[in-house]
Formats: C-alpha cells, structure tokens, sequence
C-alpha cells in the first residue's frame, strides 16, 4: 500500500490543521499516512524551545516575533537557521523517514523544508517532496529547487515563488487543502445581516468594544461569536450580554467543530487572518474583516488581502460601525466584495490537490 509521510510544526494551529486536512483525504483514498511533528523527531527540546516560544511571543510581544520573521527572511541569516536545524535534526529525521519509507513526503511547515531539501540535496534520499504553503506571501525558507511540487493558496503566492526562481509548472494554486465541507457553497439563511466573530484570540477589550457597537448600531445584526477554547470570554460575554442572547441576536460558542455551518449562514467574518483560516472563508465566499494582524505572516496575510478588496481593516468599534453601513446598506457594493472573494477562490480543488499528489505515488497501486 501506498505510504505518504506528512510533517508539520505546532507553531500556530495552521499548519497542523492543513496536516490533518491532507490525512483525511489521503486516508479516504486508500492512503496510508503518517502525520509527524517533525521538530519533535528531530529533538524533543528544540521543539520545546520553539512552540513555546512562538506561542509566548504571539501572546506578550508579537514585535519581537515579528521582527525574527523578518530577519529570517534575510538570506544569510536564513542559511545559518537551515544549518542550525540541519546539524541538530537530519540524521533523527533521516531515521524516522527509513522507519516509515514513504512514497512521498508532505511538508505543511516551513521549516520541514531546509532539512528534506538537504537530505535530497545530499541523495540521501530520492523521495518526491511536496510543499504546501500554508500563508499568501513566500518565505525564503519555501524557496528550494529539491521541492518537487508547491501547492499554495493564490496566484500571487505562485508569482512569488516564480519571482524566486521556482519554475511555474511545479507550483499548483489549489489552495490551502480544507476538508470538503468548506468547498461546498451556500447562501446565508438567515433574514437579518449575520456577523461571525472568531474571538478566541482576540482579546476581551476588543471583542466587548465591538459587541458594544453592534448592540447600538441602528439594524439589528445577527451576532456569531466563537470563543475556542476561550472559556474566561465566553463566560464574560454570556454575563454581559445577556438580553441580546435571549433575543437570539447574540449566538455564543466556545470550541466549535461545525465552523462551515456557521459561515454558510454568515454574510461577513471577522478574524485574525491566520492563512488557513482566511483560506476557510474565502472558500466558503465570505468577505473578511481583520481587527488586527500580529507582525510577520499575519501582517503579510492582511496587506495581500486588503490589495484584494476582499477585506477590510477594523481598528475599532466606529470602523466596524462604518465597514457595515457600507456593506448593509448598498448591496451592489456587497456583491461586488463578494466577487472579489470568489475571483480568489476561482481555482482552490481538493479534488486536483488529490491527483497531484496520487500523481507522485505512481507506479505505486493506491488502496493496495
């Protein structure tokens, strides 16, 4: 039977969730997966040292994240990350890789790339590496001629990896891989205008500012918010606005696994703008709107997306107040935010996602 190797980084739920998209599909396909934290093959303590670290910087001082994000996308400094990780992982990665022997291997993160592409670079290995770009800009840690395939989530991402020397015939803008509900399109069912808030990591302050002003604003708007695993806000919001939760104006959720439903019933998102989130609404035709971005991939992510016109900053309560009098109140205007959506989501194909990488597993049987 056929074997695919996936590797991710939990350095943001993206990567692990686009990790656990492809095991779904793979699987359903006859497709034996391995989905592996690859920093944790390769030693224990620097995955600690990572994750934790980007999760602490995420929360207490996104600048400096975002500075290191920047200053590795320097090309010297990267060249001396990659050796870092190389000198501390290739050979436990090597390893792990022997143990399993996969036909193919899948990177979801971009780190996963500077130590398989040395393992190809040095025929160490000859197993066909696909890439998947899990944000809309590029950075130089993708850009490595021993990838076989990139699969991305925009025109633009491909241009910028075409940019960078990487031949257009390699790279495939199926998009982020969502699972299938995402890909099925609906319109929003409910009569009044219909607002989803992915508050999890938004913060309370900001979150109690916007709900304050959807509570004022002068039509009454369907409220969605999404709390995660948020339980402190959620509560807070269930005490505060109690009223408007009974009315039914105010819908409150801690961790949902039914995201899809509640977008094929929105009319407009608002959400921090991760890539495979963003990804999620665009596929479902939601325009987006963006409290704010931490420095780096976000802030990359958000810039692509205003160029769009298929977002919208929210700084603040009176900017929300605003963006909907725009949106309510001229619906051409909404349709046409809307188009802008759909023209990037023209080509996003789990179906293509699959083929390409059954195309990689050739003349290996599937399913058997």
């Amino acid at each position: 039977m056929a074997k695919i190797l996936i590797l991710t980084a939990s350095t943001g739920g993206g990567h692990d969730k686009a990790a656990e998209n492809l095991r779904i599909l793979l699987e359903k396909n006859g497709i034996t997966v391995q989905v592996s934290s690859f920093m944790k093959e390769i030693n224990r303590s620097l995955d600690y040292l990572v994750v934790n670290s980007y999760k602490q910087m995420s929360l207490k001082s996104p600048r400096t994240f975002g500075h290191l994000y920047y200053i590795s996308n320097r090309k010297l400094i990267n060249n001396r990350v990659s050796s870092v990780f190389n000198i501390v992982g290739k050979t436990r990665l090597l390893n792990h890789i022997n143990r399993f022997e996969p036909d193919v291997i899948i990177g979801t993160h971009l780190l996963a790339n500077n130590i398989i592409c040395k393992l190809k670079a040095n025929h160490q290995i000859s197993i066909p590496y696909i890439s998947v770009v899990t944000d809309f800009h590029v950075h130089r840690s993708y850009i490595n001629p021993e990838v076989n395939a990139y699969i991305v989530g925009s025109a633009f991402t491909k241009n910028a990896l075409v940019q960078n020397g990487i031949r257009s015939s390699i790279v495939y803008n199926y998009g982020i891989p969502l699972t299938p509900p995402y890909y099925a399109l609906s319109k929003p069912a409910d009569k009044i205008f219909t607002l989803l808030i992915m508050s999890g990591s938004i913060g309370l302050t900001f979150v109690d500012e916007l709900l304050e002003t959807l509570k004022q604003y002068p039509k009454p708007i369907h409220c969605k918010v999404v709390c995660g695993n948020n339980l402190k806000l959620k509560r807070s919001i269930e005490k505060r606005y109690q009223s408007e939760i009974e009315s039914g104006l105010y819908e409150i959720f801690g961790f949902a696994d039914h995201v899809h439903t509640l977008m094929e019933t929105s009319n407009v998102i608002l959400t921090k703008p991760g890539g495979l989130t963003t990804t999620e609404a665009i596929a479902k035709g939601l325009p987006l709107l963006i409290p704010f971005a931490m420095p780096g991939q976000e802030t990359e992510n958000t810039d692509f997306l205003l160029s769009t016109g298929a977002a919208f900053k929210i700084e603040s309560g009176q900017k929300l107040t605003f963006i909907l009098d725009q949106l309510i109140n001229d619906p051409a205007y909404y349709d046409q935010v809307r188009k802008n959506v759909f023209a990037l989501k023209d080509s996003f194909s789990l179906d293509s996602t699959l083929e390409l990488i059954k195309s990689f597993l050739s003349p290996y049987p599937v399913g058997v």
